[in-house]
């Protein structure tokens, strides 16, 4: 047990010193209960010993190892180092030795707090393992209020049984890892956390620890879009889906994630890139056709009208009419018509000042061909362009040519 609880403390690499420290500390506490109890089998003593000794190896523990308390330090660095410890790793290290004498321990967990519960032949006895003088402590009232303060916990006796809950010895080592998912979640390194919690999952197999894992890995996506670390992010999110199956809050965190990158995208130097990327995204991981085809349509749209926007300050129009092409092929959208009428806009603004009147008759005739869904926003936009026309043949006094014009 203690090596498993070096492991969970993520300090393995340590092992052998850490383990010459715990000899060294059996040694010790060995000696101390063979000066009092004369024998280290508790088979041997009566159950009255059985509690003291149980009794005397706490207080013993908290005479050489067991320091301050600090809610942070699960590890087993923390008491070897520093002697700080908190309800998780006391609980842990009083396990050790209770197992090391042929106890039955029984880890207790309540809302925010462990203690251990001892099984003696005639009664179970609680023990809180954060006080020196914590054993059986619903009989020690000064006990219990100075644990208060010391921790900020309150003591649930056994009469509130529906607040308290006997674990196993199991998922009391996954505290620690329970523990070290927040820390590294509160310093930043989200992955860490989603991989603890993801181990604790499989090795508990509980749907919260399964609902815990999924909100860490949900942290882990949000903290990775908001580093703009958008690669790494989708490479997670897709490898979750491949191997996990369709996970209905992944999915839609999924759809919201490239919704955010969409909005975040400012290279239109690599639209095409980016219109590339949708299009296969799209295609993956479809739970819900429906929803599917929805929730992309509307990324898409705002993806092209970002872009047009894009690419009509800078008089790239083609590029622009090629953009919406492509997008109809996919989605029949009336937003996109829109768009297409904002681009015509601006072309007639232009071009019309600059009196370039066949580069506009060559692009109706060419939008006309393209685009024959949008025929009637396109001869709109012809009539007035050939009304201008007209005006500035009649304003250079070239009546034919404009009476020619009316006739089209």
């Amino acid at each position: 047990y203690f090596r498993f609880f070096v492991i969970v403390s993520e300090e393995y690499s340590k092992f052998n010193e850490y383990k010459k420290w715990f000899n060294d500390l059996e040694i010790v506490i060995d000696n101390e209960l063979l000066k009092k109890f004369k024998s280290l089998n508790i088979n041997e003593l009566s159950l009255y010993n059985q509690k003291l000794f149980a009794e005397n190896l706490l207080e013993i523990l908290h005479n050489n190892i067991f320091g301050s308390y600090n809610e942070y330090t699960s590890l087993i660095s923390d008491i070897i180092k520093t002697k700080k410890f908190n309800c998780v790793s006391s609980s842990i290290m009083y396990v050790i030795f209770l197992l090391k004498y042929g106890f039955k321990p029984i880890p207790v967990e309540t809302k925010d707090h462990v203690f251990i519960e001892i099984k003696f032949d005639d009664v179970e006895i609680d023990v809180e393992t954060t006080n020196k003088n914590g054993f059986d402590p619903g009989k020690k009232k000064d006990v219990l209020d100075n644990f208060g303060k010391i921790t900020g916990f309150t003591y649930v006796p056994k009469r509130n049984y529906n607040e308290r809950k006997n674990v196993s010895l199991k998922r009391l080592l996954l505290m620690v890892y329970h523990n070290l998912t927040n820390i590294y979640f509160k310093k930043g390194e989200s992955i860490k956390a989603a991989n603890l919690s993801y181990i604790i999952y499989k090795a508990l197999n509980e749907e919260k620890n399964y609902n815990d894992f999924l909100t860490y890995f949900i942290n882990h996506l949000i903290f990775l879009s908001n580093k703009k670390e958008y690669d790494t992010l989708f490479n997670d999110v897709n490898s979750f889906l491949y191997y996990f199956g369709l996970e209905e809050k992944i999915i839609n965190v999924r759809y919201e994630l490239i919704g955010k990158f969409i909005i975040d995208f400012k290279n239109f130097s690599e639209y095409e890139k980016v219109e590339n990327f949708l299009f296969k995204q799209k295609d993956l991981f479809i739970k819900d056709k429906v929803l599917n085809e929805k929730k992309f349509e509307e990324i898409h749209s705002y993806f092209v009208y970002i872009t047009t926007n894009y690419l009509i300050k800078n008089k790239e129009f083609d590029k622009a009419f090629d953009l919406i092409k492509r997008a109809n092929i996919y989605y029949n959208n009336p937003e996109f018509e829109k768009i297409f009428n904002n681009i015509l806009v601006e072309i007639i603004n232009i071009y019309t000042k600059n009196h370039n009147f066949e580069y506009f008759d060559k692009k109706i005739i060419d939008l006309k061909a393209n685009f024959p869904e949008y025929i009637k926003t396109i001869r709109l936009f012809e009539k007035t362009h050939i009304l201008t026309k007209i005006n500035k043949l009649t304003l250079d006094k070239r009546f034919d040519d404009a009476f020619k014009e009316i006739d089209k």
